[in-house]
């Protein structure tokens, strides 16, 4: 397979994966707010705790899978250390040219310009500025992937499961992710992804309709 292709793939997945965690993202939050308005639902339940503590633990997991450093990994930093090995591969002649093989065929200048408009490199990417992009996932990372590494959640005296870090953490690290993927997206294909949740369908019914009949 073509490396650019391969890289375009690459990014398209990690993208994928960004939305998925905005997608729980958001279901969580409206599931919150529906336990912020019934009192009722305030009270220690085992099965609320079950919920909370594992979506803490499947966001943190979602969270270091993007950053994972290990090789062989499909991850976001390994996909910029390939990608700072053969970094000229995508130069701005390079990326206008994509824009003329569009249906528009919009013309390459156009490209040249917003490729301008959007890297700080007259012609490419360098090692150093992917290198920078690389420590910025590991310092935005660094707090969720440590608690990864140990138990993301205990039980006190009570029996209630608390959680060792705050979701504020988690949505911090998310959020300092998504200008690295829209970066390295609009690079490989020229394009703009939202990275937000997609989900249109009324979800929420199931917190309107009785559990047991």
């Amino acid at each position: 397979m073509n490396k650019i292709k391969l890289w375009q793939d690459w990014i398209k997945d990690i993208a994928n994966d960004l939305i998925d965690v905005a997608d729980n993202r958001h279901v969580f939050n409206e599931f919150h707010a529906v336990l912020e308005r019934n009192t009722e639902l305030q009270k220690g339940n085992i099965f609320l705790d079950y919920i909370i503590a594992n979506y803490a633990s499947a966001m943190v997991s979602a969270i270091f899978r993007i950053a994972d450093d290990k090789k062989g990994t499909a991850s976001l930093t390994r996909l910029l250390r390939e990608i700072a090995v053969d970094s000229r591969l995508l130069n701005k002649q390079w990326f206008g040219e994509q824009y003329e093989k569009t249906e528009s065929a919009i013309p390459k200048e156009i490209g040249y310009r917003d490729y301008e408009n959007n890297f700080e490199e007259t012609h490419h990417l360098t090692q150093d500025d992917i290198e920078k992009d690389i420590k910025a996932i590991e310092q935005a990372t660094s707090k969720i992937n440590s608690f990864r590494h140990k138990r993301i959640a205990h039980k006190d005296a009570n029996k209630s499961v608390k959680i060792n870090t705050s979701f504020k953490d988690l949505y911090d690290t998310i959020d300092a992710l998504k200008p690295l993927v829209h970066k390295y997206y609009l690079l490989l294909t020229q394009g703009d992804i939202e990275l937000e949740s997609t989900i249109t369908y009324d979800w929420e019914r199931i917190f309107r309709e009785p559990w047991e009949k």
